[in-house]
């Protein structure tokens, strides 16, 4: 039965509705400042805060600093009203991670997919098998989830379309475009490209001013850019803006088959490929082997052409470098020395504040985003 048009109940609606709207804006607050701010009498704001702590929609924090005698206890929406799940896809890994609305971690996975590329159905049975184990091990059920984030390693269009994927895990587009994913989770699921949302997080955990050109650069088993302007990223037609990859060079290669992962081990002795790692590589050109560090040296040389190209075109401010190739201090240390002999003035280079965590960070940001758009939607706006 619909609430009539001035019925108390209506009305008692209306004002849960406005208090909520404020603890979204303001919180936390006590009832005496909602009551001053919202012009409500104490009483009605006392009962609408009760309905509201009853539906679980707020939640009550401790005391306040104001004031002389009792402090006032302080109330901001509940942060366990609803949960997200961040999911992360790799060339070779999976990791999922269930946090509540503040980003607290409440259970976290992480899995090998190696043998799962070559069967895309295989592989979203797997994660949503997976996803059900995290759910249970945190005792969240799926209606408590507001959203699911899943970080891609392709082009994500504004419609979830996929493109571009990393190479292991080419021929999954269509099982992970948004609209595939709807149909595997019983909740609303967003995508986006993981290096966009690495971009993202590190910006925040930057701290960059409103007016800054950022750029997140990401070195690993793919190479990519995140590009912001002002706060927000730049897209570009289709999704595809920071495809750093594709580059072509004037022989027609790829700037991805240059700076991978698999091309810089490629750069050591073939028949010694096979036995290296990254870690060994880069301890090897610390300790100055000269295979090792000639391998490095070659790579960061085509990597600063790149970013050469890249600042002469947005002129950014500042550059973080991220990725299991981009984490690393030598890149980091000779890329600095090669770029202040091009740029007059030299972008502010860095590592990556959150390190691997950057793109599973972004992607539960962007789930706590959609959740609490979805939230105001429909509580605040029925």
């Amino acid at each position: 039965m619909h609430e009539s048009l001035g019925s108390p109940q209506m009305i008692r609606s209306l004002n849960e509705r406005r208090i909520l709207e404020l603890i979204f804006q303001q919180a936390p607050l006590s009832r005496a400042e909602i009551s001053r701010m919202t012009g409500l009498s104490k009483p009605t704001v006392s009962a609408a805060v009760k309905s509201l702590l009853d539906y679980g929609l707020v939640e009550e924090i401790g005391p306040g600093e104001a004031g002389p005698g009792r402090k006032p206890t302080l109330v901001r929406f509940a942060m366990t009203y609803r949960y997200v799940l961040g999911i992360q896809l790799g060339a070779d890994r999976a990791r999922l991670l269930l946090t509540d609305l503040q980003a607290q971690p409440a259970a976290e996975r992480e899995l090998d997919i190696r043998s799962l590329t070559g069967d895309p159905e295989r592989l979203l049975e797997t994660i949503r098998t997976e996803s059900d184990l995290l759910l249970a091990q945190a005792r969240v059920e799926w209606e408590q989830i507001g959203s699911v984030s899943v970080a891609i390693p392709g082009v994500v269009s504004a419609i979830g379309e996929v493109s571009m994927l990393v190479s292991d895990l080419r021929g999954c587009e269509a099982a992970l475009a948004r609209s595939a994913l709807a149909r595997r989770f019983p909740a609303p699921v967003v995508t986006d490209n993981d290096v966009n949302l690495a971009a993202l997080a590190e910006y925040d955990a930057g701290q960059g001013h409103p007016d800054e050109v950022f750029v997140f650069l990401f070195l690993d088993s793919g190479i990519g850019a995140g590009i912001m302007i002002g706060g927000r990223l730049v897209r570009g037609l289709g999704g595809g803006a920071g495809e750093l990859g594709d580059m072509r060079r004037p022989d027609g290669s790829r700037l991805e088959d240059l700076l991978s992962e698999q091309a810089l081990l490629a750069r050591m002795l073939s028949s010694q490929t096979a036995a290296y790692s990254l870690a060994r590589l880069f301890d090897q050109a610390s300790e100055g082997e000269t295979t090792a560090e000639q391998a490095v040296a070659d790579y960061v040389a085509e990597l600063a052409g790149a970013v050469h190209s890249l600042a002469t075109v947005i002129a950014p401010e500042r550059i973080m470098l991220g990725g299991r190739i981009g984490e690393q201090p030598l890149v980091l240390q000779r890329l600095e020395q090669q770029l202040a002999a091009q740029h007059p003035l030299m972008p502010q280079l860095g590592a990556a504040a959150l390190g691997r965590e950057s793109v599973l960070t972004g992607a539960v940001q962007m789930a706590i985003t959609d959740t609490m758009s979805h939230i105001r939607s429909t509580l605040l706006h029925a």
